[in-house]
């Protein structure tokens, strides 16, 4: 059986009919903003995501992503967001460095953590206002 995972998917709360007959087959263990992560900045970039799948029977699967290498940039000043990364997490408790772009076999038992990059800011950092409300 294959799987492929894609960012698109992981972002979007709905899910498609493609990835529904998978459902059973995956346990989510995480799912939620990835602090600290979006630049610094006037106007600090936005938070990626953290979202991590336990797969319950052996699977081919497939990630495509960006951002892992080269941060998103921040502009005017603002600092860059920090770097995406996917890490496969065997069931012996070996971690993997999948890159962006990657298929890779899994056991029954593995988990990804996929982090999702932030954001990068805007605006030199020292302008941003103390009371500036944030996004929880």
């Amino acid at each position: 059986m294959d799987l492929v995972i894609c960012e698109i998917v992981v972002i979007c709360e709905i899910v498609n009919d493609t990835c529904r007959p998978y459902i059973p087959q995956v346990l989510l263990h995480q799912f939620g903003l990835r602090e600290n992560s979006g630049g610094a900045g006037k106007h600090r970039g936005g938070e990626g995501i953290i979202r991590e799948i336990e797969f319950r029977r052996p699977v081919t699967a497939s990630i495509l992503s960006e951002r892992r290498v080269l941060a998103p940039r921040g502009m005017a000043g603002g600092m860059d967001g920090a770097r995406g990364e996917n890490i496969l997490v065997r069931n012996n408790g070996k971690r993997v460095y999948l890159g962006g772009k990657n298929s890779v076999l899994i056991a029954k038992g593995d988990r990804i953590c996929i982090r999702t990059p932030g954001g990068g800011g805007w605006g030199t950092p020292v302008q941003q206002e103390k009371t500036s409300p944030r996004c929880r």
